[in-house]
């Protein structure tokens, strides 16, 4: 779960009740507006209202292609899949990995 928060006003009621939503969840909190808010008082006092309901907090400008590297790692940790190798085989259905078992079966029995 991704929840995005304006950096350039104050967190609110509504932003807060959202993140309570969040806790517990695997969910990352963005900070968007950076350019707006560097990492002055905004974004620390964000960062702090927040860190008890996300995984992680990332700060984002979203009209600067470069500040999404971050938002995609950050995701792929959330999702265990940083670690992938996108070049390994994989099985991708309910049928693909029925097949895998009766194969390994078969090279047991045979």
């Amino acid at each position: 779960m991704l929840a995005v928060f304006d950096l350039a006003a104050p967190l609110n009621e509504e932003d807060l009740e959202i993140a309570r939503r969040c806790q517990g969840r695997p969910a990352l909190a963005i900070l968007n507006k950076q350019d707006l808010a560097g990492q002055g008082e905004a974004f620390t006092a964000a960062q702090q209202q927040l860190a008890p309901y996300f995984k992680a907090i990332i700060p984002l400008t979203a009209r600067d292609a470069a500040s999404l590297q971050p938002l995609c790692q950050a995701v792929a940790q959330l999702l265990g899949t940083a670690n992938l190798d996108p070049n390994a085989a994989a099985l991708c259905s309910a049928r693909q990995l029925s097949a895998a078992k009766e194969a390994r079966d078969a090279l047991a029995e045979a």
